[in-house]
């Protein structure tokens, strides 16, 4: 389960809103990955992993109000995870930090 809300920046936004009387609702949705369990080694990185993290993100962005990133190679079907996949994707989870 991805647990970027529980980040000491997302505290001091909800504690921030809270003392200016702002009222927070963070809705949770569930995802279904393709295999939900990785291992370190051993699962080979899918196209589809990285369709699924920037859906995720995607969803997480539009949540909090915020434009959604945008990636290279905007659908990877029948191609290969590139390093620059990776890279935009830590990117966009460190942006909403």
């Amino acid at each position: 389960m991805w647990g970027g809300w529980t980040s000491a920046g997302m505290t001091r936004v909800i504690n921030s809103a809270h003392a200016n009387g702002t009222r927070v609702v963070l809705t949770v949705t569930a995802f279904a990955w393709t295999d939900p369990t990785l291992t370190v080694h051993s699962t080979k990185v899918k196209a589809a992993h990285v369709t699924e993290l920037r859906t995720a993100l995607t969803q997480a962005y539009s949540a909090a109000g915020l434009t959604p990133p945008t990636f290279t190679d905007s659908s990877l079907l029948n191609m290969k995870v590139k390093a620059v996949h990776i890279v935009e994707l830590r990117a966009a989870v460190r942006a909403m930090e």
